[in-house]
């Protein structure tokens, strides 16, 4: 239940546009950081909507900007 709550409130904090211009890497990469989030602070009433968005800016702008996923070339749905 809590994983619903947590799902629908990366949601509201990102938007549909900033969630579907994500590749499959950027998503699974944003899975990992956002379960760690979550089990650091204990519960989804405790991570901010200023945490999930810089999560989402770290993964899309430096760790695997969509610039370096064009490169790679491919299918990114892998």
């Amino acid at each position: 239940m809590e994983l619903d709550e947590y799902a629908i409130k990366v949601g509201k904090a990102l938007g549909d546009e900033r969630l579907q211009a994500t590749t499959a890497r950027q998503r699974r990469l944003m899975d990992n950081a956002l379960m760690d989030r979550l089990e650091r602070r204990g519960s989804v009433e405790k991570v901010t909507e200023d945490e999930i968005v810089g999560i989402y800016e770290m993964i899309t702008e430096v760790v695997s900007p969509i610039e370096l996923e064009l490169i790679q070339g491919g299918p990114f749905d892998d």
